[in-house]
């Protein structure tokens, strides 16, 4: 109950930070409910950029992760999947903001720090056991990337 419990509230809790971190602007691309996976239902409002910039962060905290472990393999796919989202993250910024990548760069970096601590948290309390937090952010990524390249054709 303790994991479902934790669960929950870093599904109810996440988007508040982000909000408060990042405030959307009108020309940026949202991602809406409909849009996707119940997962993402909390996020309902949130720029898709934000999304991906989080899950920059959770990628980059598992591959931290794998490394510590020694699973290079496991790490470079981890930090190659944040390199991905965080490319997403910025692009789809210069295209909403009409900024210049070091711009976006600047405005994505506190959000990549938020999913990448949050990781880590979630990683040092329960590591990946499937019921764990690491792994409801890992199911969310999956599902926010999907929706954000169903969004961004």
């Amino acid at each position: 109950m303790k994991t479902v419990r934790a669960i929950v509230t870093a599904a109810l809790i996440a988007p508040m930070l982000l909000g408060a971190a990042t405030p959307a602007l009108a020309g940026d691309l949202l991602f809406h409910a409909d849009d996707g996976e119940a997962i993402l239902a909390n996020f309902d409002g949130r720029p898709y950029w934000e999304l991906q910039a989080y899950c920059a962060g959770f990628h980059g905290a598992t591959a931290n992760y794998w490394d510590k472990k020694g699973e290079s393999d496991k790490a470079r796919a981890s930090e190659a999947a944040g390199v991905s989202a965080l490319n997403d993250a910025v692009k789809q910024l210069m295209r909403d903001r009409g900024v210049t990548a070091a711009a976006a760069e600047k405005t994505a970096a506190p959000v990549v720090t938020i999913g990448g601590r949050t990781t880590a948290e979630s990683l040092r309390a329960d590591g990946m056991v499937s019921s764990g937090r690491w792994n409801y952010w890992r199911s969310f990524c999956i599902d926010a990337r999907a929706a954000y390249r169903a969004a961004a054709r």
